[in-house]
């Protein structure tokens, strides 16, 4: 079986390219062909043994003058990030198409790509897509009612849109992610039941995969070992993300150093790839109990940890929830909001804002989700994870699919 792994070419976040890293890590083993399309700057991230494409470069985020109202859905997204003009989806659209012809896939594997929906169906290749409740048509629908101004804004970018999706001859959309829920023969979720019931009441045939992480996340580096050896203080792993707001600022940044300082912890700091802020951080600490690492392996890091510190990813929140972590959950967009609720919901998770990035109130929330322990609620969704790891189910999905079929 052939197989195109498409991630998303309008948000070129690290977490796209981590599912598509674990996917291809998988089908490779079981003996399948495997090529993905990606932005460049991804081209590292795979073996030689998978076929690399280039996607069409992700335009530049909007600029701060122009009118907008919050980040509440994928559609709010796809408008800042510049993925509502015509030309750049056709662009993006025949890119695809262009790989999927070349390739001669049997089956595309998407995370979160919306327009690959159109270049499969064009092409009559058929599709299966990584999914998730923030994703769908669904969520946070009543917030159309409550920004008059922002819902001028969605009707426009959904009548760009559906102007593209009548160039390929398919039917128009009330909603862009409908792209995706109407189009793809597998809808993937990387969490468990548990998580996301939510979805489950309005798409009761996804599939739970839990979590997709490739092997190199699951390594334990040299200095990592040596640490272990010699650091006995509880371990706290922050992660942040690339996205230029919210905790990925350089004075939240120096404001936890400051506190980690003071107190007897270990500190690991993430810093996401595309995360500028950093640039010329020289990524080295005063004291050896607190690290900067471009790369951390995610898994390895928070097996030990005592607690955890993120804008809320889905990856970060589903490792946490494996592995029983409490975390200081400080959300930057809606949907790293739910996954924020996800954790709060099991017992796991502050939520914090803005207002809590103060270094008192900080210092306080530390010592709180340090004594964090584990709930009914989190201890079923650990068993779902570890059941869902122990049994591997990603590949047998995609090959039925790619047969024509869905088997659980």
């Amino acid at each position: 079986m052939k197989v195109l792994l498409v991630t998303s070419n309008w948000a070129e976040t690290y977490g796209h390219a981590v599912r598509s890293m674990a996917a291809a890590e998988q089908l490779t083993a079981a003996g399948h062909e495997v090529a993905v399309l990606a932005p460049a700057s991804f081209r590292h991230l795979f073996p030689d043994g998978v076929r690399f494409y280039e996607s069409v470069p992700k335009p530049a985020y909007i600029e701060n003058k122009l009118p907008f109202f919050g980040y509440h859905t994928y559609e709010d997204l796809i408008f800042v990030s510049g993925h509502a003009d015509d030309f750049h989806l056709i662009d993006t659209i025949e890119r695809e198409r262009a790989t999927i012809r070349d390739f001669q896939a049997d089956l595309v594997f998407a995370d979160m790509q919306f327009t690959i929906a159109v270049s499969a169906y064009t092409e009559g290749v058929r599709l299966a897509s990584i999914v998730n409740w923030p994703l769908h048509p669904a969520h946070n629908i009543e917030l159309e009612d409550l920004h008059p101004g922002r819902k001028l804004i969605l009707r426009r970018v959904r009548n760009i849109w559906n102007r593209v999706l009548q160039k390929y001859g398919m039917p128009p959309v009330e909603h862009v992610c409908r792209t995706l829920f109407d189009h793809c023969q597998l809808l993937l979720v990387p969490s468990c039941k548990e998580l996301e019931p939510e979805l489950l009441r309005y798409e009761p045939e996804a599939e739970f995969v839990g979590q997709l992480v490739p092997s190199v996340f699951k390594e334990e580096p040299a200095w990592f070992k040596q640490w272990e050896q010699t650091c006995k203080e509880p371990l706290v792993f922050v992660y942040l993300s690339s996205l230029p707001f919210g905790i990925n600022s350089r004075s939240t940044f120096e404001m936890m150093y400051g506190v980690f300082e003071k107190n007897p912890v270990r500190a690991v700091f993430a810093i996401g790839k595309y995360n500028s802020a950093f640039l010329d951080h020289p990524l080295k600490s005063r004291e050896e109990r607190i690290r900067f690492e471009p790369f951390v392996p995610s898994e390895t890091i928070m097996a030990h940890s005592s607690l955890c510190i993120t804008p809320g990813s889905n990856s970060m929140m589903v490792s946490a929830m494996r592995h029983h972590v409490p975390g200081l959950l400080y959300p930057d967009t809606y949907e790293r909001n739910f996954n924020a609720f996800c954790m709060e919901r099991a017992g796991l998770g502050i939520v914090c804002g803005e207002d809590d990035l103060g270094r008192e109130r900080f210092e306080s929330l530390l010592h709180e989700g340090l004594a964090g322990k584990s709930t009914e609620i989190s201890l079923r969704i650990q068993n779902q994870l570890t059941d869902l790891e122990k049994t591997p189910r990603l590949v047998r999905l995609l090959e039925s699919a790619a047969r024509g079929g869905v088997t659980s």
